[in-house]
């Protein structure tokens, strides 16, 4: 598989390319991987993969090519290359970074954020204040947004067209890959018996070249329809293996135990302890992902290195639930009031998740020097006004996905390939093709799904789910049971609940964070941080902002850091870089 590249139009660029090949090896550092370097007058090409194989994107006698960095069924980048030039363009959901640079006579594209940072900072680019207030205030980027001037990242509707012969770089706008529709069968037996040949198949399919595939089973929606469906083969549950982090005594670990006893594949548990927020997987995710990072890769990293110590992983996938729920109706309830009568507030959907909660726009504002208003957010989020769907429900889950999904939660496919091979059966254009023919009655609160599992998988529809929606799955009974048992545990009286009643909360972050202390914030309080946030334009006072993280009643505290924390290592590793 390709999985990445750098394509640089300008001058030859002589030790770049071997310098951008030894990033990639740190970046990569736990896998293989393979160069390819090709050229053509003034436009040089280098990519990386996880199999030896000769590329050769731009010799031979016929140039015409697609490559898909990624899978085309999945996750990727599309580049089409011809005589005249090169057409970059992203997948439905927009899950893979693309970023793009013009300097003068000079352009760079890359999907690495090292790479794209590197090249920013060797070419003089300045933080962008205004790029860096959306990272504080929503914990991700916004849209094409980045935290440097002058480096951009490609957003979905959106595709790059470079002109070999001239030089020219564009922005060109596409229509959206997928949109509403109507399924082809109206009654409701056939719409769901499409659906279970539809997700047997999808999984199926991008499983079965594997030897061995590891499956992170939680107790939700997600990794349970992708067990669904490698059930429906026998081949293929022979190769798949489960694997659970969380407290024991909790409904996320019992009931993906059970969920593995009902599909009869091997289940391992694995304790997260406070390693994961240490210095060590910190610089790691921050070498891949800067100040685009989510904090919760580093025990998603930590996760898989703790089950390599049970079983081999080697020459094994991983498969995820990524880009399984949103398009089923996972946040349509949350997002229904800001999409409704043709009334479109995109920052107030933008706003309503718990990680654009931490800091004010008065703090932001307090920090950059920008006056990060309402309104400044709110035409930053614009361009998606033109390519959201007529349908409001379809249109507030295309505005999830578009933003928070893949500039945000797409850390968990991301972070993990840093480990092996990373599949996501229902990135395929035809899960949300299907789902969003449905009338929005049957996408609230994924109505559907939950149905589907009822009719085909009554076994798994028992088992109880700590989703949001968890009453859904298990009955009445056990979902008034396992709230009766968090409310006992708040009041210390636990023992009183019997143990399959039990749900012991999963805490990761906060317990690190007591336990790590200073160490869990690296570097955002050394003083050397301090003085790159000076340099950078960044007003935060340090002292004010220091908690004491053994005595903090809830994570909020910690939580409001985590952004400036990614900032930190992105200006920490500028550093690094300016040293080297």
């Amino acid at each position: 598989m390709i999985l990445g590249f750098v394509a640089i139009a300008g001058k030859a660029p002589g030790s770049l390319f071997s310098e951008y090949e030894e990033l990639t090896r740190r970046v990569y550092g736990r896998r293989k991987i393979y160069f390819d370097r090709s050229s053509r007058g003034r436009f040089h090409l280098l990519i990386f993969g996880s199999e030896k194989q000769d590329f050769l994107a731009l010799q031979g006698p016929s140039p015409y090519k697609n490559i898909y960095v990624g899978s085309e069924d999945d996750r990727h980048v599309l580049l089409k290359l011809s005589h005249e030039g090169l057409h970059l363009s992203l997948d439905w959901a927009g899950s893979m970074s693309l970023f793009y640079s013009e300097v003068g006579a000079e352009i760079m594209i890359s999907t690495e954020h090292r790479i794209a940072h590197r090249w920013a900072s060797s070419h003089g680019s300045i933080v962008d204040l205004e790029g860096v207030g959306n990272l504080i205030y929503f914990s991700h980027p916004l849209s094409s947004d980045t935290i440097f001037q002058g480096l951009r990242r490609l957003r979905v509707g959106e595709a790059l067209t470079l002109d070999l012969l001239e030089g020219n770089l564009k922005v060109v706008h596409l229509d959206p890959l997928v949109s509403s529709g109507t399924s082809k069968r109206k009654d409701q037996d056939s719409r769901f018996l499409e659906f279970h040949e539809l997700n047997n198949h999808l999984v199926k399919s991008a499983l079965e070249k594997f030897d061995r595939v590891i499956l992170p089973l939680s107790s939700g929606y997600d990794s349970r329809l992708v067990l669904a469906g490698a059930m429906s083969d026998p081949h293929l549950r022979r190769k798949l293996v489960t694997a659970t982090y969380g407290p024991p005594n909790s409904i996320e670990v019992r009931a993906a135990r059970n969920l593995a006893d009902i599909a009869g594949v091997p289940w391992f548990h694995v304790e997260i302890d406070s390693g994961f927020l240490g210095e060590r997987y910190l610089s790691e995710i921050g070498l891949k992902f800067g100040s685009s990072l989510h904090m919760h890769g580093m025990y998603q990293l930590f996760f898989w290195d703790k089950l390599s110590e049970q079983l081999s992983l080697a020459d094994s996938a991983l498969t995820s639930g990524f880009m399984t729920g949103v398009p089923a109706g996972q946040h349509l309830r949350k997002l229904n009031p800001f999409f409704s009568h043709g009334r479109r507030s995109l920052l107030g959907a933008a706003s309503s998740f718990s990680q654009s909660k931490h800091w004010t726009s008065r703090s932001v504002e307090q920090m950059t020097g920008v006056k990060w208003t309402d309104k400044l957010a709110e035409r930053n989020l614009e361009y998606y006004l033109q390519i959201l769907d007529q349908r409001d429900d379809v249109a507030s889950m295309q505005f999830d996905i578009w933003t928070r999904q893949s500039r945000f939660i797409s850390y968990y496919p991301d972070t993990l390939t840093l480990r092996a091979e990373v599949v996501s059966p229902h990135m395929n254009l035809q899960y949300p093709k299907f789902l969003w023919g449905l009338n929005q009655e049957w996408l609230n609160d994924r109505k559907f799904i939950t149905e589907y599992f009822r009719r085909f998988h009554p076994a798994f529809s028992s088992t109880p789910s700590n989703s949001h929606q968890f009453s859904k799955f298990g009955g009445r009974f056990q979902a008034s049971a396992i709230l009766l048992g968090r409310a006992s545990a708040r009041l210390g009286a636990e023992n009183l609940v019997p143990k399959r009643f039990r749900d012991t909360l999963i805490e990761f972050d906060k317990v690190a964070a007591i336990e790590l202390r200073e160490k869990a914030l690296w570097p955002l309080h050394e003083k050397r941080t301090q003085h790159l946030f000076g340099e950078a334009g960044i007003e935060f006072n340090f002292e004010a902002h220091s908690i004491d993280l053994r005595n903090a009643r809830t994570d909020a505290a910690y939580q409001r850091q985590t952004a400036l924390q990614s900032l930190a290592i992105e200006l920490e590793m500028k550093l690094s870089e300016a040293i080297s």
